[in-house]
């Protein structure tokens, strides 16, 4: 896993975490920095704002749905060849 990816997978999990706790327009990215022991600016070359991070938790959620998809169809797919065997 790259560096990137789990700095972004780490702020995400933070950001859930404090909104879970406080409620999303409670989140501050620079609360999330303090948790995890970095600065703001540690985070600002990858989330400019809270927006960045929601968008990321996003697409999380849309690649889980689509793998998700995937595995159904490709069971479905093995099934049916299996029932016309």
């Amino acid at each position: 896993m790259s560096s990137r990816k789990k700095l972004s997978d780490m702020v995400v999990e933070r950001a859930i975490e404090q909104a879970e706790e406080l409620g999303w327009t409670q989140v501050r990215l620079h609360d999330i920095a303090d948790d995890l022991g970095l600065s703001l600016s540690d985070l600002l070359p990858y989330f400019r704002d809270l927006d960045d991070v929601a968008n990321v938790w996003f697409q999380r959620a849309d690649m889980a749905m689509l793998a998700t998809r995937e595995k159904k169809v490709s069971a479905l797919c093995h099934h049916e060849n299996e029932f016309q065997k």
